[in-house]
């Protein structure tokens, strides 16, 4: 099993490797040689501690089932399934889910992972007596750790010094690193203890508010990831925003998101922290500007047409558009963003009472 995961699901690890080498010509060949050998040590050691009668097939076959689909990701699109990733996996929209869904997904996932998942289901695997086969492990065990400790002993200069200059290795070595990233994920979101929530702006007052004149309504389209690198507003050579260039847009060039993850950019932005003390933890624990709003008298409304408000829009008026709702605009998996602009015009067709923040969270 060992040798099969860094054969192919480690491929992509190797890429870096390759790269790594072309930065460094003057490392030494054997050291490289070594790699393979080492991450096989270690796995081997790894995956010894799970080989338990009742427990190795099922736990087997899940992490092939998982590690074939990283493993695409990492090769196919430069994708690491780190903590953002695992956490944008739990809450994506089916609709992007779909996207992915191809040919070459399909064909990955039948010979790397559901072909060497009937391979361990089917395989005839004889067992020792308790006693002696933990020995029989322990002992293999021992020969693993030798294993690893004989290559550190002559190339771990190499390796520390190779992991310091190439420091995304780690993150594409499968399982490892995938399994740690979605420990980490469940851990902080289901086995930890929730911190205490903390309510802000109790006090905020809509000091603006001028009862003799109209109340005001505001619409922010909250939209789906985009490159500032290739939008015209901001230095881009080619005409990326024709269709907008002519109606006076003010382009704000001093912003960063805190990620690209619609599960982690929307918490940061509706939050106090900003991309360098971002906390999740924190975030999901405290009111949003969203609830400010509202502290403050502000009528506030959440529509969504996306992967759903990820927690900033639970405490007001929010509606997530049903993938049904309109034959027209909605397939049954997703819906055109157009769908949010009939929903605005039946808002809109009856004068606000009171002002008004309406938030429109797009597709894209």
């Amino acid at each position: 099993t060992a040798l099969f995961y860094v054969a192919i699901f480690n491929l992509p690890l190797f890429g870096i490797v390759r790269k790594g080498i072309e930065k460094q010509p003057e490392v030494d060949p054997l050291f490289i040689a070594s790699m393979p050998l080492f991450l096989t040590f270690a796995l081997s050691f790894l995956f010894s501690i799970f080989t338990v009668k009742y427990l190795l097939k099922p736990f087997f076959i899940v992490l092939t089932l998982l590690s074939s689909s990283v493993f695409f990701a990492a090769y196919q699109y430069n994708v690491v399934f780190d903590y953002g990733m695992i956490e944008n996996t739990f809450q994506t929209h089916p609709a992007e889910a779909l996207m992915y869904v191809n040919l070459a997904s399909i064909t990955n996932l039948l010979l790397t992972g559901l072909l060497p998942s009937y391979l361990i289901y089917k395989a005839d695997i004889h067992y020792q007596p308790f006693f002696k086969e933990l020995l029989h492990k322990l002992a293999f065990m021992l020969l693993m750790f030798v294993g690893i400790g004989i290559v550190a002993f002559f190339y771990y200069q190499d390796y520390a010094a190779f992991v310091r200059n190439n420091s995304e290795l780690r993150r594409y070595i499968v399982p490892t690193y995938f399994v740690s990233s979605a420990s980490k994920y469940l851990n902080e979101h289901y086995l930890q203890t929730p911190m205490e929530y903390q309510q802000l702006g109790l006090d905020a007052k809509n000091a603006s508010r001028n009862p003799n004149t109209k109340p005001n309504l505001l619409v922010v389209v909250v939209g789906e990831t985009a490159r500032s690198m290739s939008y015209q507003y901001y230095g881009y050579n080619k005409p990326t925003n024709a269709h907008t260039q002519n109606q006076g847009l003010i382009a704000f060039n001093d912003t960063s998101s805190c990620g690209t993850a619609t599960a982690v950019s929307l918490p940061c932005m509706f939050s106090r922290m900003g991309r360098a003390d971002y906390d999740p933890r924190r975030a999901n624990a405290q009111d949003t500007v969203i609830d400010v709003l509202s502290h403050s008298g502000i009528k506030v409304q959440w529509f969504d047409n996306d992967s759903g408000c990820k927690g900033v829009c639970d405490r007001v008026e929010n509606l997530t558009i049903d993938l049904k709702s309109d034959p027209k605009l909605c397939s049954g998996q997703y819906c055109f963003d157009q769908v949010l602009l009939n929903k605005l015009d039946k808002i809109l067709a009856v004068a606000p009472s009171q002002d008004t923040v309406i938030f429109l969270h797009i597709i894209g």
